[in-house]
């Protein structure tokens, strides 16, 4: 690779590699333990499941957000932990190929982009460059955000069309990368079909539609065309084949979107605005003198883009990356702004993957302008390059330095954690629970030998949290004659109260550090009925459905629990109420199944929406109508929902005196 013949640009380039590669050996090499939270576990974890079923994608893990876990890292995984098993080498290996593999992609891509490879080699190395220690999180230690943006480009590099002279002179060439491009593209949509048409799809069309000058409608249309059957063909694969066979969270996550009234836009833009900080350098979010360098390098990147999409209209290979980022960007931000998805700054994150190729872009961009242009472009440009090496000394500062805002609520390591992993090996504790963000850590931590499941603490027990989690870690029959409960330093009352209230006697406690209680409990005879929880909800749920009158999601009003489900007490209220579901637009028939009991009054059976708010059917009858039922349905009702609705329950009241006895219920699809 050739240096540039300008002198300062030669230390631009020579110093952002040193600077990719200091970044690369203290997040890897020096830091890695410390670094890696329970987000990036995942990708080891799931590589272990799949393996073990002998299956590229993992058939028992609770994907979240409706991301199937296909190309994604978890591919490069599976080797490693094939051989090594599941722990933190497995994932460092994992991490260091998936990261090369991003930057040999983008230097291929930039390469095509431009006649000059150390120019192809800035390009890429900046698009990588960690400016912060929120840019290390996702897209060193957990690789998601750079393995979206390297595909992005490699996906749009491939399909971008040609013009009609360029295509007559090497037809069968053109058609190999466009069939390329749409292989790839299918494959990369199989991760989320949804996802990908908002933030991928949406953006090539754009860019086929875009007012090119040279480029002919025929060959929109195979882009158009190309585009839509490599999308279309994954959104029936997921439809038909992962949806009825994979397991989703039941916890509606990204997934339940709601648009923001004025008050909440004004607020997701103060918050976009902390996190574009954060993004730059300060990880208090508050704007100082530390973050300006990376302000001025990101808000350029995308002038440097917007410049080159809105400058001319003939068609390159260049413009048209450029037209598809900045599209991305506003399908990105357009979201985040008007919806409830900026939670914290670092929710900032989501404009990983447009923001990661516009820097790139920005270099290719800024070193044509540095050698020819207006007076004020070559300024701005050459001041831009400059501030690279600027920004990446300071970035490598900002990633060693500084707590994020939340840090020690979601993505810290703490030091304790693998003191914590190591002793519940060493105590042969094989199986228990903790909250998400201790929870898959202490099963890499412990290379699998302490499998350790999140779980929500409430007042009134737990929660299984089936979010980005092993389908087995709930299953009661799995669970060993021992198990445990982790309590960090912060979360120690409210664990301890959730003890008391759902699980047995504990028979030992102990503490690691100053940052870990640890509770060993029986398993004895303790139904834990909790572990239900929660219900599927949504185009989640599979039908019929069957709950027992004891399930959990099942709430108890006059009524005592018996052998055999549970009795009305004869008193006048609600018997049972619940399980508050989420059911998709249809048909529906609901069967409470048990035995009649003698008794006067009356019983009345609903379905209601809303908590209630919403009669969708009733029916009132004496109890001499059931009396001589024994284990058989005592009532079905029919309802249907024009669209999918939300706390759909299923009650039975009891009027003066009557009694039932309800076993549980059923529901089916008409």
């Amino acid at each position: 690779m050739c240096l540039p013949r300008e002198r300062w640009l030669s230390i631009v380039l020579i110093s952002t590699l040193l600077a990719l590669l200091g970044d690369a050996t203290y997040v890897y090499g020096v830091k890695f333990r410390e670094l890696v939270h329970s987000d990036a576990a995942c990708t080891v974890l799931i590589a272990a499941n799949a393996v073990e079923a002998h299956a590229p994608v993992a058939p028992s893990w609770y994907f979240a957000n409706g991301d199937v876990w296909v190309w994604t890292p978890q591919l490069l995984a599976m080797l490693p932990v094939a051989i090594m098993g599941v722990g933190l080498e497995s994932l460092r290996i994992t991490e260091l190929v998936g990261f090369g593999l991003e930057l040999v992609a983008l230097y291929l891509c930039f390469r095509r982009l431009t006649r000059r490879p150390w120019v192809a080699a800035l390009a890429s190395t900046t698009t990588l460059l960690a400016l912060s220690k929120l840019h290390v999180l996702f897209a060193y230690v957990e690789l998601s955000y750079g393995f979206i943006a390297a595909s992005t480009v490699v996906i749009v590099s491939l399909l971008t069309p040609r013009t009609a002279s360029s295509v007559a002179t090497d037809r069968a060439r053109v058609w190999r990368r466009w069939v390329a491009g749409t292989v790839f593209f299918f494959v990369f949509a199989l991760n989320n079909p949804v996802r990908t048409a908002i933030f991928t799809l949406a953006p090539l069309l754009l860019a086929a539609i875009w007012p090119w000058r040279n480029l002919a409608l025929r060959a929109r249309a195979t882009l158009a065309g190309l585009s839509i059957l490599g999308w279309g063909t994954a959104t029936l694969v997921y439809k038909y084949i992962f949806e009825p066979n994979l397991t989703f969270s039941p916890h509606p996550g990204h997934t339940d979107f709601v648009v923001q009234d004025l008050a909440g836009v004004l607020a997701n833009i103060r918050m976009f605005g902390r996190g574009l900080v954060v993004l730059a350098g300060e990880a208090s979010g508050d704007f100082s003198v530390t973050a300006l360098p990376g302000l001025i390098v990101i808000g350029g990147a995308f002038a440097f883009v917007g410049f080159q999409v809105l400058g001319r209209r003939a068609l390159t290979r260049e413009r048209f990356l450029c037209v598809v980022v900045l599209a991305q960007f506003g399908t990105v931000l357009a979201p985040c702004l008007l919806g409830n998805l900026l939670l914290n700054p670092l929710s900032t994150r989501y404009i990983m993957p447009a923001f990661l190729p516009s820097l790139g872009l920005g270099v290719v961009i800024a070193v044509r302008a540095a050698a020819r242009g207006p007076t004020w472009l070559v300024r701005f440009a050459k001041t831009w390059l400059a501030l690279l090496p600027v920004v990446a000394v300071l970035g490598f500062i900002h990633t060693t330095e500084g707590t994020l805002e939340g840090d020690n609520l979601q993505w810290a390591n703490r030091a304790s954690h693998t003191e914590l992993a190591n002793e519940l090996s060493r105590r042969g504790l094989t199986h228990g629970f903790a909250t998400y963000w201790n929870a898959n850590l202490v099963t890499l931590l412990s290379n699998g030998s302490a499998k350790t499941c999140p779980v929500f603490v409430g007042e009134s027990g737990f929660v299984p949290q089936k979010w980005n989690s092993d389908v087995q870690c709930f299953e009661r029959t799995r669970l060993p004659g021992r198990f445990f409960v982790v309590a960090a330093a912060e979360e120690r009352d409210a664990v301890s109260r959730a003890i008391r209230a759902a699980l047995p006697s504990p028979s030992e406690r102990f503490m690691v550090g100053d940052s870990f209680e640890v509770t060993v409990l029986q398993l004895a005879e303790e139904p834990l009925r909790w572990l239900d929880l929660p219900l599927p909800v949504g185009k989640a749920l599979r039908f019929p459905l069957r709950l027992p009158a004891t399930h959990e999601a099942i709430r108890r009003g006059v009524a005592i629990e018996t052998n055999d489900g549970l009795v009305a007490t004869g008193e006048t209220g609600t018997v049972i109420y619940g399980p508050h579901l989420r059911i998709p637009k249809g048909s529906y028939t609901v069967r409470w199944i048990g035995s009649g009991v003698e008794s006067p009054g009356d019983l009345v059976f609903d379905v209601s929406a809303e908590g209630g708010r919403t009669a969708l059917a009733s029916h009132g009858t004496a109890t001499a109508g059931v009396s001589k039922i024994q284990h058989g349905e005592l009532q079905s009702l029919d309802f249907t929902l024009s669209r999918e609705t939300l706390g759909i329950e299923f009650r039975i009241f009891s009027q003066a005196g009557a009694k039932v006895a309800i076993e549980g219920l059923v529901v089916e699809k008409r």
